[in-house]
């Protein structure tokens, strides 16, 4: 079944489209500031144009079906790289990724509805419906788990990345597959009995 956004706006902030959907499920990703290393973020990029250029020049343009495969890939591509875990990985910490978890499930069912999520020693993956202005809602997690985080002993500084990448979940097969993505990454990760990870099932029997 396909899911209806309703009304639609597509924004960029610095270089990434972000989408604004009536009635979006949104696949958030967002990470601390050296969780990506520059070499690592510009050679996905690069990778990506290529593709976009090589339809250009066979065809001139590109369609909706391949902006989105493509968006699709840079997407798993970011999120193999996150898993590498690179950087400083703060959320080693369990009293800072519990600063996260909390601000996450903090407006549940009242700004937006949480349907999985999880907390990685270097970056969140966040699954969510029914919220608007989507953009505003990463901010204020971002905004005020590093002012708490930064109250912490021998915590001082940058903290995430400006940025965060985020999709619209256009089916139920897209949705099963990224819930199941977010709830085995820690495992996958080799973080056995890591407790910063949900799943929403009574929600999501709902909808699948």
């Amino acid at each position: 079944m396909l899911y209806e956004l309703g009304k639609v706006e597509v924004h960029k902030r610095k270089r990434l489209p972000h989408w604004d959907a009536q009635h979006g499920i949104y696949f958030v990703t967002f990470n601390l500031f050296d969780a990506l290393p520059l070499h690592v973020k510009e050679k996905i990029r690069q990778e990506a144009d290529a593709q976009l250029a090589h339809i250009r020049t066979l065809r001139g343009d590109t369609t909706i079906a391949e902006r989105q495969a493509i968006e699709e890939w840079l997407h798993a591509k970011i999120g193999d790289a996150l898993d590498q875990t690179y950087g400083s990985c703060f959320m080693r910490d369990l009293r800072v990724a519990k600063i996260v978890a909390d601000a996450i499930e903090y407006f549940d069912d009242d700004r937006y509805r949480l349907l999985a999520w999880c907390v990685m020693p270097n970056h969140v993956h966040v699954v969510l419906d029914r919220a608007r202005q989507i953009h505003r809602v990463v901010h204020s997690w971002k905004s005020f788990t590093a002012k708490r985080a930064n109250r912490l002993p021998c915590r001082v500084g940058s903290f995430w990345q400006d940025d965060y990448y985020d999709r619209c979940v256009r089916d139920q097969r897209e949705l099963q597959r990224r819930i199941e993505y977010v709830s085995s990454n820690p495992s996958l990760a080799g973080l056995n009995d890591w407790p910063f990870v949900r799943v929403y099932s009574e929600r999501l029997a709902e909808m699948l």
